[in-house]
């Protein structure tokens, strides 16, 4: 079973819920004994998940405490896992993935849109990532976008390629990607044009994680 599935299990439906968990989550296990099935105790409502404790008749389980009612099951999610830094990291891996991509002759035209629309994705989030850490206030962050037109651009390309329209564009609501032909023996080159601007695409991304990185760089995040 993988470590990030729950056993099939019956689950009461009563003023405490009582679920069973078999194996870890994770990575990590919910109780202490190694060799003991840990219980769990979910409360039914969210204003009663502040703290959580081993179930009746469970024995050498380590309570569990839920920091907050809004932050997922128990609080336990790879995803959140490093915070800001670990969005930042997401952002170096997509863009290396975009430029491996755009280089090897045997990537297919729509792995190349794929790894540029998660790359755009990805990079706007930061934006987000960082705010809700609590990292950068959100009114520097609002400076940087407004200064840097490839972030602008990138935050269109995102907010298209997940919402298909553009209420509130950056630079161009109708931005275009597109593809030159360059030869039999050359991969072909992707642009992106947004406004007046035909840009290349490894450019842009280029430029973006360059703004990324000077930006933590001067507020003194280590990354």
């Amino acid at each position: 079973m993988s470590p990030c599935c729950w056993p099939r299990a019956p689950l009461k439906r009563d003023r405490w819920s009582h679920a069973v968990a078999q194996r870890h989550f994770l990575g990590c296990y919910l109780s202490a004994p190694a060799m003991a099935t840990p219980s769990i105790s979910i409360p039914s409502t969210p204003a009663k998940r502040k703290r959580v404790g081993a179930a009746d008749g469970a024995k050498g389980h380590q309570p569990l405490v839920v920091e907050s009612e809004h932050m997922g099951y128990l609080d336990h999610s790879a995803h959140k896992a490093g915070g800001w830094k670990a969005q930042a990291d997401r952002v170096w891996r997509w863009h290396e993935r975009l430029v491996r991509s755009c280089a090897g002759p045997t990537s297919s035209p729509e792995e190349r849109v794929d790894f540029l629309l998660a790359f755009c994705q990805n990079c706007y989030a930061l934006r987000d990532w960082l705010k809700n850490d609590a990292a950068v206030p959100k009114d520097e962050l609002d400076v940087l976008m407004q200064d840097n037109e490839c972030l602008r651009v990138c935050r269109d390309i995102a907010n298209g390629s997940k919402h298909l329209k553009i209420d509130r564009p950056s630079v161009d609501p109708i931005f275009s990607i597109g593809r030159e032909y360059c030869g039999a023996e050359r991969p072909e080159q992707w642009f992106i044009i947004a406004g007046d601007n035909l840009l290349d695409t490894l450019d842009l991304a280029r430029k973006c994680v360059n703004a990324w990185q000077n930006f933590l760089t001067d507020h003194g995040l280590r990354f």
